[in-house]
């Protein structure tokens, strides 16, 4: 009999977008087994479950890196390979990493800009050196709202990749993940839309 917080091979089959025979093989390689009804023998997979096989990074495609020098790659790969969109939800620790490498940003931004990317910022404005980065950007037609958003910076790329960063007060245990899924892009992307839309 199918519990609380259990979901049916069809179900899971959507959630994490791969078919119902691709769940069976996986159980027979013993990379998600399910519990089996002992009466129907219907396969039943629990939430967390599913959750932990997705943070093992067999289908979300999750990068994990740490460290001050790799937000720099970081930020600049994600520019580099921008086609469309880039969203960014930003905070005041871990949104400037000095004015020599903002200055680097801004230029790539400006070639961008050119070749038709929109990109939109959310920013505590408050902040003065935030307020500065803004109005740069203002004056090339990027947007930015001005709401208080507390210690991540969140970017949401071509509706695809999502970039975590997460602050840290010893630079070389800041953590970034990358999320190569656009299921979780799109999820992020809605959050980022209702904020914008407040």
């Amino acid at each position: 009999m199918r519990k609380s917080g259990e979901f049916t091979i069809s179900e899971v089959s959507k959630i994490i977008g791969v078919h119902p025979n691709t769940l069976r093989k996986w159980e027979r390689e013993k990379k998600l087994i399910p519990t089996r009804d002992k009466i129907s023998k219907y396969r039943y997979y629990r939430g967390e479950q599913i959750r932990d096989f997705l943070l093992r990074g067999k289908l979300s495609k999750i990068e994990i890196h740490w460290g001050h020098e790799y937000a720099k790659q970081a930020r600049r790969e994600e520019l580099r390979k921008v086609n469309n969109t880039l969203d960014v939800i930003v905070s005041s620790e871990v949104s400037t990493l000095g004015k020599e490498f903002d200055q680097e940003l801004y230029n790539l931004w400006k070639l961008l800009i050119k070749r038709g990317v929109k990109g939109r910022f959310i920013r505590d404005l408050s902040i003065p050196r935030m307020k500065e980065i803004a109005l740069q950007h203002k004056a090339f037609g990027i947007e930015t709202r001005n709401r208080k958003v507390a210690g991540l910076t969140i970017s949401i790329r071509d509706r695809k990749v999502v970039r975590i960063e997460v602050p840290s007060d010893n630079p070389e245990q800041r953590l970034f993940l990358i999320i190569n899924d656009s299921k979780v892009a799109n999820s992020f992307e809605m959050m980022f839309e209702k904020l914008w839309g407040r």
